[in-house]
């Protein structure tokens, strides 16, 4: 439950700072613009990571509660 929990956290963490990183630069530099970039694919991967962290714990969740009911 711990891990479906901590990677559900991370994952919309990950998506809010994403949601942040997107706002636009004021007479942004490519330097800058290169670096939003960099830094929005790094929160997508954290993204993934949370949602497979997710998916797993939920998934051994169910499994546990499958095999204390049947």
């Amino acid at each position: 439950m711990l891990s479906a929990a901590a990677g559900l956290l991370l994952a919309t963490g990950a998506l809010l700072f994403w949601a942040s990183n997107g706002m636009p630069y004021q007479d942004a530099t490519a330097d800058m613009l290169q670096a939003q970039q960099q830094r929005a694919l790094q929160l997508e991967h954290l993204m993934l990571l949370g949602g497979a962290i997710a998916s797993a714990g939920s998934y051994y969740l169910w499994r546990g509660w499958q095999s204390h009911t049947g």
